[in-house]
């Protein structure tokens, strides 16, 4: 078995270890850093939602790409992105403390975005830092 197969199924294992079902169907998965907590929430007003724990921002699982196809199939491909370090997550930091967590697909847009007494600091699920676009 290649080194990079291997390590593909010993992160997959990992992961499965990291999650953790609770009482109401939601879906838990812990940052290997432990400062980020993402959930998948079922039949939130009728729809599936994925999140970070204690932040505002939310996606609709029928708003991922593929979700008209096959709904848990996208949401399980978006939870894979994130975890696989494919995705971006953008983490505002006021004062120094983390005051929203989102996934981003522009990352200049979001600092553009952003008000002088805030910053933001781009990472992936790993807690590998993302150097910021010039």
């Amino acid at each position: 078995m290649s080194g990079q197969l291997q390590e593909r199924l010993h992160f997959a294992c990992e992961v499965q270890l990291i999650a953790a079902d609770n009482s109401d169907d939601q879906i838990v998965y812990t940052s290997p850093d432990g400062l980020l907590v993402l959930l998948i929430t079922p039949d939130v007003e009728g729809e599936t939602m994925v999140s970070f724990h204690g932040f505002e921002w939310a996606i609709a699982g029928s708003e991922l790409p593929g979700a008209a196809e096959n709904l848990d199939l996208a949401i399980k491909d978006y939870v894979a992105s994130v975890m696989d370090d494919s995705a971006i997550i953008a983490v505002l930091m006021q004062d120094g403390e983390m005051t929203d967590v989102w996934i981003t697909e522009d990352p200049e847009s979001d600092i553009e975005c952003n008000s002088s007494d805030e910053s933001i600091l781009f990472r992936r699920w790993s807690g590998a830092v993302v150097s910021q676009p010039e």
